[in-house]
């Protein structure tokens, strides 16, 4: 495991990497701009075909983008995490509520909902339900083992509207610079509104420390990166963006 997130998900991916170099245990370097290793491997459901890893490959050797291992995809496929619906006029409560749960709250316009991301259901009482959130639509038009999604022209106009959100909002100063950083892009079903979409946008983040287990030596690695997200919510119809926030999955 080459990829830590922020919170204590893949903690266990530190340790397993010390082991792995201790034992020697060769690593292999992944291709970037930045010699960034491969991204979120342990949390995306994800199962490549022979063909597929051979697309993706080609789409590592452009700067900013690294070829991620094969991974569960359409097979089995668990929640990313959880969504909850906060009661009118509890948003403050309900951010306070999950602490530092809470991955992310995003308002969407077209419902008039504010929504929680966190990794698990929180409480009822500032919210009126939690909903799972799974990596992929259930829709095959957009369902995608590509993490650029370049296998699915009906995506690339949702893509590109999540791109244009995060400029827009000040997050990147140009659709290129969001392209030559972005690592994967997720497009999911929307569980708390029919015909809405959920964008997740992730990029390398900072380099994380590696902590060895007591008695384990370190021994040579590729650097290991935190996952920074944006999240973004479409209506399909269109590529209408509603909602967009930093954080997420």
């Amino acid at each position: 495991m080459t990829v830590m997130r922020r919170r204590g998900v893949l903690g266990a991916s530190v340790a397993a990497l010390a082991v792995a170099a201790a034992t020697a245990i060769t690593l292999t370097a992944w291709p970037s701009a930045q010699a960034s290793p491969p991204t979120a491997a342990a949390k995306v459901s994800r199962t490549r075909q022979p063909s597929e890893v051979t697309t993706n490959s080609r789409i590592a050797r452009n700067p900013g983008r690294s070829f991620l291992p094969p991974i569960r995809c359409r097979q089995s496929e668990t929640p990313l995490g959880y969504m909850g619906v906060v009661r009118p006029g509890q948003v403050a409560a309900a951010r306070a509520e999950l602490g530092s749960a809470l991955l992310t709250q995003v308002s969407d316009n077209a419902t008039g909902q504010v929504l929680d991301f966190s990794w698990v259901p929180g409480g009822t009482v500032h919210f009126s339900r939690w909903l799972p959130v799974y990596p992929q639509s259930r829709q095959p038009r957009l369902l995608s083992c590509n993490y650029l999604l370049a296998d699915k022209p009906a995506d690339q106009p949702i893509m590109d509207a999540a791109i244009g959100a995060v400029v827009r909002a000040g997050y990147f100063k140009s659709a290129i610079s969001v392209r030559s950083q972005l690592q994967i892009v997720l497009v999911s079903d929307d569980p708390a509104a029919r015909g809405s979409l959920i964008v997740t946008l992730m990029f390398t983040g900072p380099v994380h420390p590696v902590t060895a287990p007591k008695g384990v030596k370190v021994g040579p690695h590729p650097p290991l990166h935190v996952l920074v997200s944006y999240t973004v919510l479409e209506q399909e119809a269109g590529a209408k963006v509603t909602g967009i926030a930093r954080g997420g999955f």
